[in-house]
């Protein structure tokens, strides 16, 4: 499993400097496009510490982008154009937006993670294979599959996802937001999760339940 450390910061500085920082810690970073008040590409880009993953959320699944649905697309290309090794497409996207980013429109250096958030609860898991099912259909190169997790339990669906995926052949992301969620984040990547999102310090999450990258070490080690 890759450690990917998602960066919500409101500056390209402050975003440049963590990533620097904590390069040679983790496998690639996630910027929060929809969280940045500036918006510079060519600054964020330049001379990447290593590789990265470009968001730029939907509120509707727990972003903070503010403008028009066709924006929110371009600045996905734009990033994909400046160097971006993956971007998070979110699979309920209207459909003329998302064709515009799915794999045969984009240069063959940018992977597509499509993306899908729950952010209310757990369905079950008929439910979730059914949902991954629709999104194996547009044949990214990563799907991920998140839910929140409203009690213990709900960690389990999204963790029996993981081996599912895989015997249909298909790389997966999968777990539970929340703190209740927190065991799914841990034990995905033992399961077969392609990775795992961790935040660089306390209060710095840009998901509810994320672990620092302190923390996650520490448990991981416990583990082996």
């Amino acid at each position: 499993m890759k450690i990917c450390l998602s960066l919500g910061f409101k500056t390209v500085d402050e975003v440049r400097q963590s990533w620097e920082y904590f390069a040679n810690r983790v496998d690639l970073v996630e910027i929060r496009l929809d969280i940045l008040s500036e918006l510079n590409l060519n600054s964020l880009f330049r001379e990447k510490p290593g590789p990265v993953i470009a968001t730029n959320r939907r509120r509707e699944e727990g972003g903070f982008y503010q403008g028009k649905e066709e924006d929110r697309i371009n600045i996905l290309l734009e990033a994909a154009e400046r160097g971006a090794d993956y971007l998070d497409l979110e699979v309920e996207t209207p459909e003329t937006y998302l064709k515009k980013v799915l794999p045969s429109r984009i240069k063959d250096k940018t992977r597509i993670i499509l993306s899908w958030h729950d952010v209310n609860g757990t369905p079950s898991l008929y439910s979730l294979k059914k949902r991954f099912h629709r999104m194996a259909n547009y044949h990214p190169d990563l799907i991920k599959i998140v839910t929140t997790a409203c009690s213990y339990e709900d960690n389990l669906p999204v963790l029996n996802l993981i081996p599912y995926a895989r015997r249909q052949g298909k790389e997966i992301i999968s777990f539970a937001m929340g703190r209740l969620g927190k065991p799914s984040r841990l034990l995905a990547g033992f399961i077969g999760s392609n990775l795992t999102y961790v935040s660089p310090a306390a209060d710095c999450e840009t998901a509810p339940g994320q672990l620092t990258i302190d923390e996650f070490e520490d448990i991981r080690r416990i583990l082996r």
